[in-house]
């Protein structure tokens, strides 16, 4: 394997990396299904695209049980009430880093 290793400080080398004191890539589970099949320069990538994927769907999975659970004991004025709530904080969010930005 050719994959060069990296440092905290962010520079590529041999010095104290993260395989180092762990002892695995920490894309190892992706290498396990990859590795052969993909150029070991995309594994990393592909990897960051696989976990991103994978926490959006149990995000929206976990907010749809949550969404049941409101449901089921009747509380739909205070699901509509937090949804306003953080609606609002999203677009007072959005619109102030606009603005300083």
């Amino acid at each position: 394997m050719d994959i060069k290793r990296a440092n905290f400080s962010g520079s590529w080398n041999n010095k104290l990396s993260y395989w180092d004191l762990y002892g695995n890539p920490p894309w190892r589970f992706s290498l396990f299904l990859l590795e052969g099949k993909v150029s070991d320069t995309y594994i990393p990538i592909i990897s960051f695209a696989i976990l991103f994927t994978t926490i959006v769907v149990l995000g929206i999975l976990l907010s749809k049980v949550i969404e049941k659970m409101l449901a089921f004991i009747q509380l739909k004025q205070l699901n509509k009430i937090g949804g306003i709530v953080f609606g609002v904080l999203k677009v007072l969010l959005f619109v102030g880093w606009n603005i300083l930005f």
